[in-house]
């Protein structure tokens, strides 16, 4: 990552000012203890010039001694400094490349699905409203036969939709759930990490944002991939009016949908 030569120069000109201040400060003092032993005119006595470079050696000498000190100290922090960003652009960069490497295996599994629903088989990212539409099936018979609560009623409903796609559905959510772990245990701020948040966020459809709530509001994502969803608002872009019921809403907290779910209410 190359840095702007603009903001190097602008780092550099504090030292270059404190350099010049410190060389006009010698400067005066040399004047002034000139003015001290010798006078206003140069001397030609040369006892005068000797008792002169004699107070100002050792007045000036330990002086330029500390700045030289302090100078070398100044380097040694800058070149610290620059090192610490090199690192951390070489881990920002690395981290990039985890992340889109995983990104390309998700699309693997997305473009290598084929679902088959009322005698159609749909591909890809298609497949995924052929899955919600068999959840959809799932929650509304429970809801039909032994109907307790809403949200209740989802997740037990998720859970025997799991039971029959588990092989697909399970490997899918855990390669969403390794790129958002490896996004949030190694970016290094919060805008890095919800730039690369964005990368995932943009290429989920929007079923796979349904099923993502439904599997995180179940015990295969509960604990673990639910408070990541919730802290980086994973589900901002699910269309909220295609839920089976609004009380689903009340799965997650507010953050879990950005602002989706304050522009419905």
């Amino acid at each position: 990552m190359k840095k702007n030569p603009s903001k190097l120069h602008l780092a550099r000109l504090p030292v270059l000012v404190v350099s010049i201040l410190i060389v006009l400060l010698i400067a005066f003092c040399t004047a002034l203890v000139y003015r001290h032993f010798i006078g206003s005119e140069i001397s030609e006595k040369s006892s005068d010039w000797a008792d002169f470079g004699t107070f100002y050696g050792g007045l000036v000498g330990p002086v330029i001694s500390l700045f030289a000190f302090l100078g070398l100290v100044a380097t040694l922090w800058m070149q610290a400094h620059q090192i610490s960003e090199l690192e951390h652009a070489s881990a920002r960069t690395q981290l990039e490349q985890n992340v889109t490497g995983l990104l390309g295996t998700l699309s693997a599994i997305v473009e290598g699905t084929a679902i088959k629903q009322a005698g159609v088989v749909a591909t890809g990212t298609k497949s995924f409203r052929n899955l919600f539409i068999r959840f959809r099936a799932e929650y509304e018979l429970r809801r039909a036969q032994q109907p307790t609560d809403p949200n209740t009623d989802a997740i037990d409903a998720y859970h025997d939709f799991y039971s029959g796609h588990g092989s697909f559905i399970g490997h899918y959510f855990r390669t969403v759930y390794t790129i958002v772990k490896t996004i949030d245990h190694q970016a290094t701020t919060p805008e890095e990490a919800r730039r690369l948040m964005s990368w995932l966020t943009c290429r989920l459809s929007r079923y796979e944002l349904l099923l993502l709530h439904y599997n995180c509001a179940s015990s295969f994502g509960s604990s673990k991939f639910r408070p990541l969803v919730e802290k980086y608002s994973l589900l901002e872009h699910m269309d909220v009016t295609r839920v089976l019921d609004f009380m689903h809403l009340q799965l997650f907290s507010r953050e879990a949908y950005g602002d989706s779910r304050g522009e419905q209410s």
